[in-house]
């Protein structure tokens, strides 16, 4: 399932282009801001070509969560759904998860073994280190007076994430988890996304890495709807 966002009022127009591009018998859900469909792999290339959506995401559950209100007990729920669809819709995740690896061109690992997570943590720590040492002592040589405003513009906007298809065979895939609330919770985002990454990283050893990702998977909680995107 594809999940395209486009500008609000425009999708009338996503949805036309959609069936001009797939086919007229394509079946299109729509929802303010986004459009929903269906389609076999090998029809993916033809929704990159689409002008008239904004990003593009694979879907990789949709369910509907009875909230308690009690933060810790919804924390609880949306823990134990995660995991029963890791559990009982595993073959759905690995789906989308190579849905996404063919897309990107990411050539690293998905599944990683246990050992070789615990060494590239390691590694990534280490590597980290060096990095923020290196930054300390730029910033240390550098007069704050001497920083224009073209240099902190752009330290802010920075890209977050990397390139997928720039990895290498050995890299193990790095991510992060997003939650996007729509309606009255009693959690909030942040945990939300923590206890999703957990979950997710238990199943499939990654590496967490906020800044520096492959792979960014986005939990939207609209009122008692769960979508992982």
């Amino acid at each position: 399932t594809i999940n395209d966002f486009v500008y609000t009022g425009f999708e009338w127009e996503a949805i036309d282009e959609c069936k001009e591009k797939l086919g007229k018998d394509v079946r299109v859900v729509r929802q303010r801001g986004r459009i929903y469909f269906n389609i076999d792999w090998d029809e993916f290339p033809k929704v990159q070509e689409m002008r008239s959506i904004d990003h593009i995401f694979i879907v990789a559950d949709n369910g509907n969560l009875s909230f308690t209100n009690d933060k810790e007990s919804d924390l609880l729920h949306i823990r134990s759904y995660n995991l029963d669809i890791l559990s009982n819709s595993d073959k759905m995740w690995k789906k989308t998860l190579e849905a996404w690896k063919c897309a990107t061109s990411f050539k690293g690992k998905l599944y990683p073994t246990t050992e070789e997570y615990v060494e590239a943590k390691k590694e990534d720590l280490v590597a980290k280190t060096e990095m923020l040492e290196l930054r300390n002592k730029e910033k240390e040589k550098k007069d704050p007076y001497d920083w224009d405003v073209s240099e902190m513009k752009e330290e802010k906007g920075k890209k977050r994430g990397q390139d997928p298809s720039k990895s290498q065979e050995n890299d193990i895939l790095k991510y992060r988890v997003t939650c996007e609330r729509n309606g009255k919770h009693a959690v909030e985002s942040k945990d939300v996304a923590r206890v999703i990454g957990e979950v997710l990283q238990d199943k499939f050893h990654w590496l967490v890495d906020l800044s520096m990702y492959h792979l960014e998977i986005v939990c939207k909680l609209i009122n008692g709807m769960i979508n992982e995107n």
